[in-house]
């Protein structure tokens, strides 16, 4: 099965402290992400120290901030428009992600040897600070339509 490419877009509205905390989660990952779309809806833009910083955690990920008004359908919508990759994983900027989730997810879509899966969603897992819950969110397919598209309650877990 031919290798998928993982787009990651968050959408983060005035809490920078927990998009540094979502997109550190994903530096920890065994499968690294191809790209990374920040969709900001915050009345006021990530400085660029900020930004700057956020970039040097992903290493070698490409990783792209767009500003745009408040609105979680605006922002996910914009966010899979600027995606390049076959996989759009969507995630609010209070997710943090288990190590070895992206390749969960990767092997969902690489195994199906139908390419008929629409989309794949994680489980809630609570976080042991009661300020924050950990979300795994769903993740859907370029072009793949609601008639052919099955789906998975969740990722399987990495053994």
């Amino acid at each position: 099965m031919p290798r998928e490419t993982l787009s990651i877009v968050i959408c983060t509205r005035n809490r920078p402290v927990a998009l540094a905390a979502c997109i550190e989660s994903l530096r920890t990952q065994i499968r690294r992400a191809d790209e990374v779309i920040v969709v900001d809806g915050s009345t006021a833009r990530l400085p660029a120290r900020m930004r700057r910083r956020l970039r040097k955690r992903l290493g070698g990920t490409r990783i792209r901030f767009v500003a745009t008004p408040p609105g979680l359908p605006r922002q996910r919508n914009l966010g899979a428009t600027l995606a390049h990759g076959s996989v759009v994983v969507f995630l609010d900027d209070d997710v943090v992600l288990e190590r070895g989730y992206l390749e969960a997810i990767a092997a969902v879509y690489e195994n199906d040897p139908y390419a008929a899966i629409g989309g794949v969603g994680g489980a809630q897992v609570p976080d042991p600070t009661p300020r924050e819950s950990r979300l795994r969110r769903a993740v859907c397919r370029h072009g793949s339509s609601q008639s052919n598209a099955r789906s998975w309650p969740y990722a399987p877990p990495i053994s």
